[in-house]
């Protein structure tokens, strides 16, 4: 993760390959595909990858629906979840969790452990940690509006249960309301790249900043379980 940063600050950089605990090495092979679309050379031998570059070029890469199987997971698990919790309680919750805790616990107990070559990375203190800032004042502006923009995202999804109650709603509507939230990222995650070629970066984040917006008025204003679940497609 660090070798972009690196490589846009030196020419030639050499680090470990990731791992040193039980789990072993870590595939990189997406990574790899990715530095070779920046036109960066890489050389892999024992434990230890050397990568080179003269100008990382920039490159747009569309992950399409591939990055969000994990939201259709998330949105398969919380349509069953609040449903059972509807119907059963929450009591049978721990018990759940306990049950992947030593799912999680065996799988790892039983890997074989490695012995992986440590390597010392020497810290470089940073004399001025304003100047980022000062050279990209519009990157800075847009780093503020993301933030506020999930601010107001997390905290919504962080109460949406006192929300979904508040208009007489269950767990079970809560269940299906995260539901919907989820699985309408896919269409989107699938369409980005198309829109972002034809509307370019700064209209979509303004559209994604109003969207948000009206999201967050609807939940706020929501007189019943509807309204919420139409939020909730926004």
């Amino acid at each position: 993760y660090i070798i972009g940063s690196m490589l846009s600050r030196k020419k030639q950089i050499t680090v470990g390959m990731p791992g040193g605990c039980k789990l072993g090495a870590r595939p990189i092979d997406q990574h790899i595909k990715g530095l070779n679309a920046l036109n960066v050379d890489l050389c892999i031998s024992k434990n230890i990858l050397r990568a080179s570059c003269n100008q990382i070029e920039g490159k747009e890469i569309n992950f399409g629906l591939a990055r969000g199987m994990g939201s259709a997971s998330y949105a398969v698990a919380s349509l069953v979840l609040g449903n059972l919790t509807a119907n059963y309680g929450t009591n049978w919750l721990p018990l759940l969790y306990l049950g992947f805790a030593l799912l999680a616990f065996v799988v790892c107990f039983f890997f074989n452990s490695k012995e992986e070559t440590v390597y010392e990375v020497k810290e470089e203190k940073i004399k001025d940690q304003t100047n980022f800032f000062k050279k990209y004042p519009l990157l800075t502006k847009v780093f503020i509006g993301v933030i506020l923009i999930f601010f107001g995202f997390n905290t919504c999804n962080s109460y949406l249960i006192q929300i979904v109650r508040n208009v007489g709603g269950t767990q079970s509507h809560l269940g299906m309301a995260m539901f919907l939230a989820a699985i309408v990222e896919l269409p989107a995650m699938s369409i980005c790249a198309k829109l972002i070629d034809k509307h370019g970066y700064s209209k979509m984040m303004m559209i994604a900043a109003i969207f948000f917006g009206i999201k967050n008025t609807l939940l706020w204003v929501a007189p019943n379980i509807i309204i919420v679940y139409i939020s909730q497609l926004l």
